[in-house]
């Protein structure tokens, strides 16, 4: 695995940041909010989500496969690693998702990522009830392998000692895209 922060591609060399000169500002690409309505359909489509976290003044960032179903958001998760434990001690989170295409340009000012994104704010519970449990599993595997949530037994689920099931009850939803919608 390389790390982008260690890593330069051939021909690139790290240099401290120079001076700022005056000149012509770089182009401010214009960002709208769009309409919160849409922020279910990006939900829907996106494949990883990025969980924010926050415990002791110490924020946690981790992406998560999940799937929104009827004002929630769906994960599963070890019960015993530090997601789960921040997750009980503070249910306050947000879920970020987003999906991008990098635009080039022969103006380096000009440069810049068309995008879509959404994010939900809500409280994190532990799925205790069965069948919501099981549901939310099933929904999982439907949405990354079709086909495959129907043969998830609850038999099977119950084999995993240490598994949490998570559910973000959502209270708001914003969305922001570049270029802006027409």
């Amino acid at each position: 695995m390389i790390s982008l922060l260690t890593y330069l591609p051939p021909g690139c060399q790290r240099t401290p940041p120079g001076p700022i000169r005056a000149g012509t500002p770089p182009e401010v690409v214009p960002v709208t909010q769009t309409d919160a309505t849409d922020a279910p359909r990006i939900l829907c489509e996106s494949l990883i989500g990025r969980l924010g976290t926050c415990l002791e003044n110490e924020p946690y960032v981790v992406p998560i496969s999940f799937v929104w179903h009827e004002g929630s958001i769906y994960f599963h998760s070890s019960a015993d690693g530090r997601k789960y434990r921040t997750l009980v001690e503070n249910p306050r989170v947000c879920l970020e998702v987003d999906e991008a295409e990098f635009v080039p340009d022969e103006d380096p000012c000009r440069l810049h990522f068309d995008y879509r994104s959404a994010i939900a704010w809500g409280r994190a519970r532990v799925v205790s009830e069965d069948d919501e449990r099981l549901n939310a599993l099933r929904r999982l595997c439907e949405k990354y392998a079709p086909g495959s949530g129907e043969r998830l037994s609850a038999g099977k689920v119950a084999g995993y000692d240490n598994l949490a099931v998570i559910a973000i009850d959502v209270d708001a939803l914003t969305t922001r895209q570049n270029p802006p919608a027409e």
